[in-house]
C-alpha cells in the first residue's frame, strides 16, 4: 500500500508539471499575441494622427486664403484671382488624397483580425487583384504579363493576401507610364528547412532612388506623383506592411533609379507537402 500511495503521488505530481506547462505555453502564446496587437494598435494610432494633421492644414489654408482675399477685397486691394483658385485648387488635391487615405485605413480593419492561416492557391489571388484594376489598366494602356507564374499554393489569409496584392498592383500601375507593361513572376525556394514562394511584380515607371526603398513602407514615407495625376499617400504602403507582419512573411523592393522601374518582392511560406 505505501508503494502505491508513492506511485500515485509521482504520477499526480507528473500531471501537475504537464498541466502547469501547458497553461504556461497558453500564456505566452496569448502574451505574444497581445504584444502584436499592441503593436498594431500604435501603428493605427499612428496613422490616424497623421491622417488628421495632413487633413487639418489644407483646410485650414483653404480658409485663410479666402478670409484674407475677402479683406482684401473690402480694401480695394487687387486680388490675383489664377494665383489663388491654384492654391485652393492644391490644397482641395491634398484634402481628397487625406481622405482617400481614410478611405483606405478603413477598408483594412481587417488587417487587425487574427488572419485565419490556409492553404491558397497563389495564381487565383493575384488573377483577382489584377482583375481589380484591369479597367484602370486599359484606360492608361497597360499590360499585365502573368505568363510567369506558377501553379503553386502560400499559406496565408485569402483576403488579407488579395488586399495585399491589390495595394502592391494598384502602386505599380499608378507609377507606370502610359502604354507600358507590369511583370509578374513566381518562385519556388527552399532554405533553411524552411519551403517558400517568391512573388515579383515589376514595373517600368518611374522608379524611385535606391536609398528610399528601406523607408518605402513605413508611414512617414512620402512618395513621388504618379504619372497620371492619381492621388498618392504612403499609408497603403504601411498597410502592406501589416499583412505581411500578420503572415511571417517579407516584403521589400528594388529600383536601379529614376525612370528605371520597380521591383516589389513578396516572401510567403508554402504549405508543407
Amino acid at each position: 500500500p505505501h508503494a502505491v500511495g508513492l506511485f500515485d503521488f509521482s504520477s499526480m505530481f507528473g500531471f501537475l508539471n504537464f498541466f502547469m506547462l501547458i497553461a504556461w505555453i497558453l500564456y505566452r502564446q496569448r502574451e505574444i499575441a497581445v504584444i502584436a496587437r499592441d503593436e498594431l494598435l500604435t501603428s493605427r494610432q499612428t496613422m490616424i494622427q497623421t491622417l488628421a494633421h495632413d487633413l487639418k492644414n489644407p483646410v485650414a489654408g483653404i480658409v485663410s486664403r479666402i478670409y484674407l482675399t475677402e479683406r482684401r477685397q473690402a480694401a480695394g486691394t487687387p486680388v490675383d484671382n489664377a494665383a489663388l483658385i491654384q492654391a485652393i485648387k492644391n490644397d482641395a488635391s491634398s484634402v481628397l488624397e487625406s481622405i482617400d487615405r481614410i478611405i483606405l485605413l478603413n477598408r483594412s480593419r481587417s488587417v487587425m483580425r487574427a488572419p485565419h492561416i490556409v492553404s491558397c492557391d497563389l495564381r487565383s489571388i493575384i488573377d483577382e487583384a489584377a482583375e481589380l484594376h484591369r479597367l484602370w489598366m486599359d484606360a492608361k494602356g497597360i499590360r499585365f504579363d502573368d505568363a510567369a507564374i506558377i501553379a503553386t499554393r502560400v499559406l496565408g489569409d485569402r483576403e488579407l493576401l488579395v488586399r495585399l496584392f491589390e495595394n502592391i498592383i494598384s502602386n505599380a500601375v499608378k507609377y507606370s507610364n502610359p502604354q507600358s507593361k507590369i511583370e509578374c513572376r513566381v518562385r519556388e525556394l527552399n532554405e533553411d528547412n524552411r519551403s517558400m514562394v517568391i512573388v515579383e511584380i515589376s514595373d517600368n515607371g518611374i522608379g524611385l532612388d535606391p536609398r528610399e526603398a528601406e523607408f518605402f513602407f513605413k508611414l512617414e514615407y512620402r512618395p513621388n506623383r504618379p504619372t497620371a495625376g492619381e492621388s498618392s499617400s504612403g499609408v497603403g504602403a504601411a498597410l502592406m506592411n501589416e499583412v505581411i507582419m500578420a503572415h511571417g512573411g517579407k516584403i521589400w523592393l528594388k529600383s536601379e533609379g529614376r525612370d528605371k522601374g520597380t521591383t516589389v518582392f513578396v516572401q510567403l511560406s508554402r504549405p508543407r507537402e
